[in-house]
């Protein structure tokens, strides 16, 4: 019964060891909090392109530029950010997530945004300061 003790305290140390030296991939996406904008002006309609063209471009873009990126389109404005230690594909699907997370709990609206522990996503009907 020791032997499998030991055995089974050894594993654990061998994948906290694995982890941290990296070798265990994946992007972290615990949510740092988030904020739906759902105000529409009486006189404007959210059209679905107008919205979701800025946050696919954000999400293309992000990953392979940087992994941080800035965008106005159409009277959106739009900002996507990922942890740098992490690949351009776990940034892709982080940010895919987020896109996810946003569209079902807030749908289209003047804006959302999202921090994951590993990304962040927002777009809004107005300029706003990246350091949210």
């Amino acid at each position: 019964m020791t032997s499998m003790k030991r055995l089974a305290a050894l594993m654990v140390i061998a994948v906290a060891i694995i982890c941290s030296l990296g070798f265990v991939k994946g992007e972290d996406l615990t949510s740092q909090g988030g904020f739906c904008n759902k105000k529409i002006d009486a006189d404007e309609s959210t059209e679905e392109w107008d919205v979701s063209y800025p946050i696919w471009w954000l999400i293309q873009q992000t990953p392979i530029q940087g992994y941080h990126q800035h965008l106005s389109y159409n009277g959106y404005y739009g900002v996507a950010a990922c942890n740098g230690q992490i690949s351009q594909d776990d940034c892709n699907d982080c940010l895919e997530y987020a896109n996810n997370m946003i569209f079902t709990s807030c749908g289209f609206g003047d804006g959302a945004q999202l921090r994951l522990a590993d990304c962040r996503l927002r777009f809004e009907h107005y300029q706003f300061p990246d350091d949210w």
